[in-house]
C-alpha cells in the first residue's frame, strides 16, 4: 500500500500555497529501452482521468488558479502545485481524482509524445542540457543512470500504453 506523508508549513498571511507532491520514482526506473518513462507517466496523469476528460481536468485546474508543474529527477518525480490559499481543498481532490482514476487514453498519449519530443528537441538548443547530458554519458555510462530524467528520443518514442500503465502500478 502507499504511504503519504504530508510536510506542511504555514504562513497565516499567505495568499498562495505552494504544494510539492513527490512521488518516489524517477528516470533511474525507467528501464534500458524506456527512457523518459517516469517523466512520461506523471505528465501522463495531467491528461486526463477516468472521470475527466483532458479539457475538463485542464478546465477544472484554471477554474481554481491553479498550476501543476512536474519535474522529473532521478529518484523521484515532482509535482509543483500552486494555488490560491482558500481553493487548496478544491485542488486537493482533484489531485485525489488525478492520483487515483488515470485515464492514459490513447489519442491523448500520442499528443502528449508529440509535446515531451518536441521539448526535447527544444532543449538541444540549451548548453546546460547538453553539457549535463554529457556528463551523464561520461560518468554513468552503460547504467540507467546514463539518460536524462527527460528521457530520449529513442526511449520516448518506444512506450506504450500498457507502459504507462504498469508504470504508474
Amino acid at each position: 500500500d502507499p504511504v503519504w506523508t504530508l510536510v506542511h508549513e504555514s504562513s497565516p498571511g499567505a495568499s498562495q500555497v505552494q504544494l510539492t507532491w513527490i512521488v518516489r520514482s524517477g528516470s533511474l526506473d525507467d528501464g534500458a529501452t524506456k527512457s523518459g518513462l517516469a517523466k512520461f507517466t506523471a505528465r501522463a496523469l495531467l491528461r486526463g482521468t477516468t472521470t475527466r476528460p483532458h479539457s475538463d481536468l485542464a478546465q477544472a485546474l484554471q477554474s481554481i488558479s491553479a498550476s501543476v508543474i512536474v519535474v522529473p529527477g532521478q529518484e523521484d518525480t515532482r509535482f509543483l502545485c500552486t494555488v490560491p490559499a482558500p481553493l487548496l481543498d478544491s485542488l486537493l481532490h482533484l489531485l485525489r481524482d488525478i492520483f487515483s482514476n488515470p485515464e492514459f487514453d490513447p489519442l491523448e498519449m500520442e499528443a502528449l509524445r508529440k509535446d515531451l519530443l518536441s521539448e526535447l528537441q527544444l532543449a538541444q538548443n540549451d548548453p546546460k542540457f547538453l553539457v549535463r547530458n554529457a556528463a551523464l554519458q561520461a560518468f554513468y555510462g552503460g547504467t540507467p543512470a546514463q539518460n536524462p530524467p527527460e528521457g530520449t528520443a529513442d526511449g520516448l518514442s518506444r512506450i506504450t500504453g500498457l507502459d504507462l500503465r504498469q508504470f504508474f502500478k
